[in-house]
């Protein structure tokens, strides 16, 4: 049973006397009737056991957030590639919004090749903590870290006092007497006195 067309679209059916001829035939929609030769497989798409198929074309490489910002094409040499990966979108506009592209490129251009890394991640870092907080930015990590340190510094100077008023409850504690019975089980267990 042949397949039944949807209506409005055209059916493809073969004539009796006309052999490799079809025709298009539409059911009220004159502008979708349309005379077409049936396909013809080419050469090209026929496969063939002397040759490999054809490879896949190589895949462009992916740009670095700041060509994809600038709707560039991103070269091989790319500055800022190395530094703001096209995977870390939010990197890169938060040193985007804090510096601009030219100073960004600018500030890793002046410094040596090695520290580069280091410059990089000073960036993200600063533009980072001035996104979370815009009034003290990375001040406000400084400030937050001192705070910390001044409440561990009270807090181990409270632990000390405790622990010396601790050792000197101790030592103000009368001294037993030592036990008889446990100097004589030392005594008795001692190889001078097995001799």
């Amino acid at each position: 049973m042949p397949p039944v067309a949807q209506e409005g679209a055209p059916t493809w059916s073969l004539s009796p006397g006309s052999g490799a001829a079809s025709s298009a035939s539409a059911s009220s929609n004159p502008s979708s009737s349309l005379s077409l030769p049936p396909p013809v497989p080419t050469s090209s798409s026929a496969p063939s056991s002397s040759s490999p198929p054809p490879s896949p074309p190589p895949s462009p490489t992916s740009p670095c957030a700041a060509c994809k910002h600038q709707r560039r094409r991103c070269l091989p040499d790319c500055l800022l590639k190395p530094y703001f990966p096209a995977d870390e979108p939010d990197m890169f506009k938060n040193a985007l919004r804090m510096f601009g592209v030219r100073k960004l490129q600018h500030m890793v251009r002046s410094v040596r090749p090695e520290r580069r890394d280091a410059c990089a991640r000073a960036i993200a870092l600063e533009s980072k903590s001035r996104a979370e907080d815009p009034v003290r930015g990375c001040s406000g990590v400084i400030q937050d870290l001192e705070e910390q340190l001044m409440d561990t510094a009270v807090e181990l100077e409270v632990l000390l006092r405790r622990l010396d008023s601790y050792r000197h409850a101790r030592d103000s504690l009368p001294q037993r007497p030592p036990n008889p019975h446990d100097a004589g089980a030392a005594a008795d267990s001692s190889p001078a006195t097995l001799q």
